[in-house]
């Protein structure tokens, strides 16, 4: 039963928060005059300045108990500028920018606590440059670089300790170039070849006191010539030949 008494307060807050930002998003009635308006919708209230029929300025978005819950700037109805979305503790949870009702720059998350959870950079809606995610306990989880909404150069990907665990190249959101991972300590675990999204080139393999562990080629996403598999001492124990795939 406790179970079902904690869960309570996290759904209560999520319907609220998903209300109002449906909220936003209404057509105000046609028929409201000119100039600041406060308006019951819900639980909640939405107020801001009205100017033949569209959103200017600042509109504000008020739980009952009157805290600002979303603050957000208008142009002729179009969201422009300064989002910000507030929880009921008082903590910012959203902090991010529009131009012509389209993110535009820097999108920061944040838990409770005001711990950073996510910061992320648009360009006329689609992501662009850095992107960071981080785990719940603060530290760097992910580090992405981003061209016109798609992957492009490197992502490192580390563990809860800070150590490096995969580091992947990228074009255009597609697998280009040396692939890497990691054991925890920082040894490298594998390094693989890809062109356009298929392995391509030297792949190899280690155990984790750095002997190599199977190396052999790809061409065009299938394995060919010969595989060689060793055990931990660096001997050879299996060599295998293949032919785009097929095993001779």
């Amino acid at each position: 039963m406790k179970k079902l008494f904690l869960l309570l307060p996290v759904m209560f807050l999520f319907i609220v928060t998903a209300s109002a930002q449906l909220i936003s998003q209404i057509k105000l009635d046609s028929t409201l005059q000119n100039g600041y308006q406060r308006l019951a919708y819900g639980n909640m209230t939405i107020a801001g300045h009205l100017s033949e029929g569209k959103k200017q300025g600042s509109w504000a978005i008020f739980f009952p108990t009157g805290q600002v819950h979303i603050l957000e700037h208008y142009l002729d109805n179009l969201k422009n500028g300064l989002y910000v979305q507030i929880g009921r503790n008082g903590n910012i949870q959203e902090q991010s920018y529009f131009r012509h009702d389209t993110l535009h720059g820097q999108l920061l998350k944040f838990a409770a606590g005001g711990r950073l959870t996510l910061e992320e950079n648009y360009f006329m809606g689609k992501l662009d440059s850095l992107r960071k995610v981080y785990y719940e306990r603060g530290a760097i989880q992910e580090e992405s670089y981003y061209k016109h909404g798609q992957r492009n150069g490197t992502s490192i990907w580390y563990d809860e300790s800070g150590n490096v665990i995969a580091e992947y190249q990228y074009l255009n959101g597609f697998f280009e170039g040396v692939q890497k991972s990691y054991y925890p300590g920082g040894q490298l675990k594998s390094e693989q070849g890809f062109i356009l999204n298929r392995q391509h080139g030297p792949a190899r393999e280690y155990h984790s006191n750095g002997q190599l562990k199977t190396m052999g080629d790809f061409v065009e996403g299938h394995k060919h010539g010969k595989w060689v598999e060793f055990d931990e001492t660096g001997k050879p124990v299996k060599t295998t030949t293949y032919k785009k795939g097929v095993e001779k």
